[in-house]
């Protein structure tokens, strides 16, 4: 995608076919009429014609359904279903190009979200994107000011700004903010640092910042415009964690965070899942949810599931409309996790939140699937199938252990399947809050991390039975495991506290200890001596 435009943005209107002419776009637009927009920059469209053929206003695919632009005149002729035929002389002309780079004045990194306006024009709506760029202009020719807004910034205008049809007028400019410096690190349990984590902040009221940490772990951005955050932090191979309500401004403006060890994935990040398969619609999209109406119940669904703390999943056909818009049809659409090293774990378990959906207007012959397999790298076992006698139209939580079907491996992946059978039916699936856990009693949603490493004494173990932790957090539920030298489970507690005690039968030797907290191992295992 590099560029989206919709006729009278906010009014739901609805295009019906669009033609590609001369690298102009000649587009029905039913309540909107006829549109004209050019393309001559795919990254910069701009509607430079238009003719209103209907009353109605609004969203429905009432009034203009059809438009024909290929008559030797060159004249379009325009069919309304409730006013009739329209012949139309059109007149194909460029717009005037309009494009650059709003940066901060302060570090010079672009800021996305700035609002451009070019003030006596009709309304050409356009904002910068992440990097800063943007990309409009108007539908004529003249000297025009130019504005520039986001909160957290002083407005700007540019005066007297010369733009002229077919022709581009670059303008880059800086913006002068009432903002801060935001920077931190990103670390595992070992305090080893991570690089390439993703960082997100999300205000909740559409202000958003991206980041990367390097290959020292740190993250940094210049232009951060104060306010309460959720900070999400992620990466493959650990466990996601949710920052919430943190307040961010010029006394707390650097930030540390520590990731644990596991495979987790709510879908706020792109950790890299694969689409595969031979569906001819409704392959697996990873976004928010836009809810389809199959006679009052949701199809796909219309939010993701509750168990997360950010609104993405992965669903089928993410459309909005009614259900035949994009579900799945015509074969399988599979996706494909990232490899996992399994042996990682002990005894791990897959879990999962899952919707899915499977209807007919007459309600028979119904024989669509979803289906989730594990493959190992050499077998491919099938984990859970669900069809037209399972729940559907709701969001379900998931829980298997992965030895009860396959072997662990370094090279593991989750499957998941839609599959739509002959003669077809309307079918969509949906997944959210992915993660591997060590045992199922674990919680699906991680928040920040606030426990660190801890120490064991006496050790070695003097006198009694009692094995001590220090640096363990109060009132929070921990996992002792307790391991010889061989790997023979010896000792499984939960504990409240910060000890343990220890079998009078435990013979003299040395012995490994693991820590466990809801998010998984704590650090790595240590050595004890009885």
């Amino acid at each position: 995608e590099v560029d989206r435009w919709q006729s009278s943005p906010g009014s739901n209107a609805m295009p019906h076919n669009v033609h590609f002419k001369d690298d102009f776009l000649v587009t029905s637009y039913y309540k909107n009429g006829v549109s004209i927009v050019d393309a001559a920059r795919p990254h910069n469209l701009l509607e430079t014609g238009f003719y209103d053929t209907s009353t109605l206003f609004g969203g429905g695919s009432e009034g203009n359904w059809g438009v024909y632009p290929w008559l030797p005149s060159g004249l379009i002729i325009a069919s309304d279903i409730q006013e009739g035929l329209f012949i139309l002389q059109p007149q194909y002309e460029r717009a005037s190009y309009l494009e650059g780079t709003i940066t901060d004045a302060s570090c010079g990194v672009g800021i996305n979200g700035v609002r451009i306006e070019i003030e006596g024009t009709r309304e050409q709506l356009n904002f910068s994107d992440n990097k800063g760029n943007y990309a409009t202009g108007a539908d004529t020719s003249g000297v025009f000011d130019i504005t520039f807004s986001k909160t957290g910034y002083t407005s700007k205008t540019i005066a007297n700004v010369n733009v002229q049809k077919g022709l581009l007028t670059t303008l880059n400019v800086e913006l002068v903010g009432q903002t801060i410096d935001f920077s931190g690190t990103v670390k595992d349990s070992l305090e080893n640092l991570i690089e390439n984590a993703q960082i997100l902040l999300d205000n909740g009221a559409g202000l958003q910042y991206t980041l990367v940490s390097d290959n020292n772990g740190a993250f940094s951005q210049c232009n951060v415009i104060e306010g309460t955050y959720t900070i999400t932090i992620g990466k493959w191979g650990y466990y996601t964690i949710c920052a919430e309500n943190r307040n961010i401004d010029a006394n707390n403006s650097s930030f540390d965070f520590k990731l644990p060890f596991g495979y987790a994935d709510d879908f706020a990040f792109d950790f890299g899942w694969e689409v595969e398969g031979d569906a001819s619609a409704g392959h697996w999209q990873r976004g928010e949810p836009i809810g389809t109406d199959f006679g009052g119940i949701f199809a796909n669904p219309d939010t993701d599931s509750d168990d997360d703390c950010n609104e993405k999943a992965y669903v089928t056909g993410n459309s909005a409309g009614n259900f035949w818009h994009n579900d799945v049809d015509g074969g399988k659409t599979i996706l494909v996790s990232p490899v996992m090293d399994l042996k990682r774990y002990r005894d791990p378990y897959l879990k999962y939140s899952s919707w899915f959906f499977n209807g007919s207007s007459t309600a028979q012959n119904m024989n669509d699937y979803f289906s989730v397999s594990i493959t190992n790298g050499n077998d491919t076992v099938l984990v859970e199938l669900m069809d037209t006698t399972t729940k559907m139209y709701r969001w379900l939580p998931k829980s298997f252990r992965i030895k009860d079907y396959i072997s662990l491996s370094t090279a593991c992946n989750i499957l998941y399947e839609v599959n739509d059978r002959p003669a077809g039916h309307v079918l969509e699936g949906g997944i959210d809050v992915f993660k591997i856990v060590e045992n199922d009693s674990w919680p699906l949603h991680v928040k920040e991390q606030k426990s660190g490493d801890y120490s064991i004494y006496p050790n070695p173990i003097q006198t009694g039975n009692e094995l001590l932790f220090r640096g363990l957090q109060e009132n929070e539920e921990y996992t002792i495991r307790l391991f010889s030298l061989l790997g023979e489970e010896l000792l499984v507690e939960s504990i409240h506290s910060n000890s343990i005690s220890i079998p009078e039968s435990l013979n003299q030797g040395v012995y490994f200890v693991e820590v466990y907290n809801g998010n998984g191992l704590l650090t790595k295992e240590k050595l004890v001596i009885r």
